[in-house]
């Protein structure tokens, strides 16, 4: 309640709003009646220190957490939009199909019990990993460690770890909506996140294909180079100065 009154209040007085991304641009139109030429999008840039890494320097977390074996990579939480349940489901399909484990990288929430519990009974615990909250310096050596990045999220504002996993030449797979395809930009394989046979597809197509795997690497490397935080700057000045010029209707209330 208090979420949403305050940011309709804001909204509502804001000279010009800036959105990370166009899909959050429309919801900010449709959900909070704003009009469309009030918003802009201004995308974020790639986060310092996600880059590709000799294997030297990534491999040292392999001792630290046993990681012994290949594995495929989340990153994120247990909240429901990130859709973890669709993605153990769809592991399990390929499970033994594969010698991968599922490296699982976010912080446990007591209201998510039922998420965790999931996890620790899947036929396949024995090959998932779950290793909590892990050092913020530490999540570049996972990405260029993994053989791919699965981020099966059903609705998200920007989606920053997929900009991560590019950044670091991780091959990816996330989903069709919200604002992921933009960060993506065709460089990530796009699947529905309410299928789990599409995604294990996807993800067992990724794991036996090294040059499938090689050409994710290369064009998310790419794709990750349009996110620049020189351009966020420039894109957040011209958005003060509009702002600037016109008269911003909390001025009244000063």
């Amino acid at each position: 309640m208090y979420m949403s009154k305050a940011v309709s209040l804001l909204t509502s007085r804001a000279t010009l709003i800036a959105a990370p991304s166009s899909s959050t641009k429309r919801d900010i139109v449709s959900v909070l009646s704003v009009p469309e030429q009030k918003v802009r999008v201004t995308s974020p840039g790639r986060p310092e220190g996600f880059h590709p890494m000799e294997a030297q320097s990534s491999a040292r977390i392999r001792d630290e957490f046993g990681l012994h074996k290949p594995f495929v990579l989340f990153v994120g939480s247990f909240q429901s939009r990130k859709n973890l349940t669709c993605l153990l489901e769809a592991f399990e399909e390929v499970a033994d199909r594969v010698s991968h484990e599922l490296v699982i990288i976010a912080r446990p929430v007591s209201r998510y019990a039922s998420v965790l519990s999931r996890l620790q009974t899947s036929p396949q615990a024995h090959r998932i990993r779950f290793l909590g909250l892990v050092e913020h310096s530490q999540l570049p050596l996972f990405y260029n460690e993994a053989d791919l990045f699965v981020f099966p999220s059903s609705y998200e504002g920007f989606g920053f770890p997929v900009l991560e996993a590019m950044a670091c030449g991780c091959p990816t797979i996330t989903t069709s909506v919200s604002s992921l395809p933009e960060v993506a930009g065709g460089a990530a394989i796009l699947v529905s996140p309410t299928n789990p046979t599409e995604l294990g597809a996807a993800i067992y197509q990724v794991l036996i294909d090294e040059s499938l795997r090689n050409r994710l690497s290369q064009l998310g490397l790419r794709q990750s180079q349009r996110f620049a935080w020189t351009s966020t700057a420039r894109q957040v000045l011209s958005l003060l100065e509009e702002a600037a010029g016109q008269d911003s209707p909390a001025k009244g209330l000063e």
